[in-house]
């Protein structure tokens, strides 16, 4: 679909404090971890864009915790807007399977923490833009969110490259094109 764009050109992020989780959130996308997760991202101050694609109702009391649901007119630039997104994605699900979600924020040189032995992870290992987690666990996404930002500067230059160079060889549909065929 159209979502899957480059917002224009790709602002450099300065250091790892904002993380978004979008989509449809359902269990193969790890929704039964983000209570956890989420409650542990906060305790160590990082601010939170959570999308749920599905439905309810919108809000929060907490200006370090937003809660967009249903349709967003914009997805891409409420991606492109975040320091890393995080996919806290089953890893069996996902092995074959790709994500708009990832793509879009990958096109838009936005740092992704995805599941390890996947179509998306490898994609994310082979340009180093991001980092992967081994476990289905929150323990294990939280961890790699931690090691993300500990090592941001390098990882987001290289989610950076990646995704100019992309832009730049093949414009958007060569890279949406590339990402199917990496499945």
């Amino acid at each position: 679909g159209p979502m899957i764009a480059g917002v224009a050109a790709v602002i450099q992020r300065k250091r790892l404090k904002k993380i978004g989780f979008f989509g449809n959130q359902r269990d193969e996308k790890g929704v039964f971890l983000m209570e956890r997760l989420i409650a542990q991202l906060l305790d160590d101050d990082f601010t939170i864009v959570l999308h749920d694609s599905s439905g309810g109702s919108s809000g929060s009391g907490d200006d370090r915790f937003r809660m967009i649901f249903g349709y967003v007119d914009d997805l891409a630039q409420e991606i492109a807007d975040c320091d890393a997104v995080v996919t806290p994605y089953d890893p069996n699900s996902y092995r074959l399977k790709g994500s708009a979600i990832i793509w879009t924020a990958l096109a838009n040189g936005v740092p992704v923490i995805a599941p390890r032995d996947t179509a998306p992870g490898a994609w994310i290992e082979r340009a180093g833009s991001g980092v992967t987690f081994g476990e289905f666990t929150a323990q294990s996404v939280f961890t790699s969110v931690v090691e993300a930002r500990n090592n941001y500067p390098a990882i987001e230059q290289r989610a950076r490259i990646a995704s100019a160079r992309w832009v730049e060889e093949h414009g958007n549909q060569k890279f949406v094109e590339a990402m199917l065929k990496a499945l």
